[in-house]
This record gives structure tokens, sequence and C-alpha cells, in this order.
């Protein structure tokens, strides 16, 4: 499931949902802009310490895991690939992806050096 928000005029379309059903449906060079925060392959959130910090910290109960879609070292890898891909597809000439990474530490560390213009 995506939301997707418009400004009056139609000029500009925010999509908020996985970019593995929102992209495909989308035309070739019909972006200025993509923004991206994938997940780093880490497998956060699926009872590690984020999913314990509370108690970790000493202020309550453990909390439930909340695995992250995709944040296993191969599929995000896979996910990363594929939004590369997209990313030319739909990227006007001039366009920009813009994209999160963590800066390092995990299984790939190298991709978060990764750049797109």
């Amino acid at each position: 499931m995506s939301k997707k928000w418009q400004t009056r005029d139609g000029q500009i379309t925010l999509y908020c949902g996985d970019c593995l059903d929102i992209l495909p449906t989308l035309e070739d060079g019909s972006a200025d802009f993509i923004f991206t925060d994938p997940p780093y392959g880490h497998n956060n959130n699926n009872g590690d310490l984020i999913a314990n910090r509370e108690a970790a910290l000493g202020r309550g109960k453990p909390g439930k895991p909340r695995p992250i879609s995709n944040d296993g070292h191969e599929a995000a890898s896979k996910l990363f690939k594929f939004l590369v891909h997209e990313s030319d597809r739909l990227l006007n000439r001039g366009g920009c992806c813009c994209c999160c990474c963590g800066g390092g530490g995990g299984p790939d560390p190298q991709f978060a050096r990764w750049a797109l213009w």
C-alpha cells in the first residue's frame, strides 16, 4: 500500500510506500528527484539491541521485534540494485537521486559511498 500526495497544480507528487511496488508503475524520465532511505542490510530491529533498547537502558521491558522488510544483506543488496536501475530509468536529464545511507559499518559498507547524479 502506498500513499500519494500532490500539489494543487499537479506539478509535484510525493509517494510514500514500497519502491518495489511504486517505481515500476512510473513512466521513463518522469522524475526530477528521487529521495530514498533503503534498509542498510543489518537485519535491524529483529530481536537485536534496537528491539530491546528500552530494556537495555533500564527503562522497561524489551520491545517486540519489528523486522524491517528487505533488511537482510542479500535482500538489501538486491533492493539497492533495483533502486539504482529504476532511478536511472526514471530520472529525467539533470534529475537527482538522494539516497540516505548508514555511513558504513554494516556488512557491505562501500554502498554507503555510492552516489547517483
